[in-house]
């Protein structure tokens, strides 16, 4: 199945710090620069230890410093219960909003977690025709 048939990943970014508030840019896997897209969810998984004790929140946005649409709103999606599972995060952008064309998204960690930590972020959806 290809991207144009189905759901599968837009965007994938590896390694993502949370221990650091900077914006972290994830390349688009979309064919044909400029084609609509709507995400579905976001997943989080492979943490490079416990979360639990931690207070890591991010954010992923279409443009920098927490600019342009928010796909997953900031502050939204505490990752505290997650260890070495997934968790999933439905996008929390407006109905009027929920296509899209950025070429590049942008995670933005919201609150540090205090200690060291890394995870993996994928943002799921649909290319359009």
């Amino acid at each position: 199945m290809s991207m144009i048939d189905g759901i599968g990943p837009l965007a994938v970014l590896r390694g993502v710090d949370l221990n650091s508030t900077a914006n972290t840019d994830i390349p688009m896997t979309i064919p044909n620069s400029g084609r609509k897209w709507t995400p579905l969810f976001a997943a989080v998984t492979n943490a490079s230890a416990n979360l639990s004790g931690g207070s890591a929140q991010f954010g992923i946005f279409t443009s920098t410093a927490e600019g342009g649409t928010a796909i997953v709103a900031k502050g939204v999606n505490s990752l505290t219960s997650l260890t070495s599972a997934v968790k999933m995060i439905k996008p929390t952008i407006a109905s009027q909003t929920e296509t899209l064309t950025a070429g590049t998204v942008y995670v933005h960690i919201d609150v540090a977690n205090g200690s060291a930590a890394t995870v993996d972020i994928y943002l799921y959806g649909y290319i359009l025709p």
